[in-house]
């Protein structure tokens, strides 16, 4: 029997974490924008927008928990409207942050080129 791991070990969870992606980048479609209330961190409720994610034109079972600035990061790539976010291809992979692993969130293709030329395009803080 091998060992298991403290990752597995997790209560299965609806959103997206850096485990979940396994070290490699993945290319998504963006399926929606949500707001929903989360619990927070002292047991009590808070809203947060939820990006809903395609790959290969099937849902995602897990969706994104972004935080607004995150979201900011991509209206300098995909412009100010989130309900215009929809259908635009994006990619989610791994970075290490103060608090450990966390996911981010890039344009691809012509998104990224917009991204680019609107500022430094490599500080997208996702």
């Amino acid at each position: 029997m091998r060992p298991m791991k403290y990752s597995e070990q997790a209560p299965p969870s609806k959103y997206l974490n850096a485990a979940d992606l396994k070290n490699r980048t993945h290319k998504v479609v963006i399926d929606a924008i949500v707001y929903e209330e989360l619990n927070d961190k002292d047991g009590g409720k808070e809203t947060k927008p939820v990006v809903y994610f395609l790959k290969d034109n099937k849902k995602l079972a897990k969706a994104w928990v972004a935080s607004h600035f995150k979201l900011a990061a991509l209206a300098a790539a995909l412009g100010d409207i989130m309900d215009d976010w929809a259908g635009n291809e994006v990619e989610l992979y791994i970075e290490s942050t103060s608090m450990g692993p966390g996911i981010r969130c890039r344009a691809v293709g012509e998104n990224a080129a917009a991204a680019a030329d609107a500022g430094d395009g490599d500080d997208f803080g996702l």
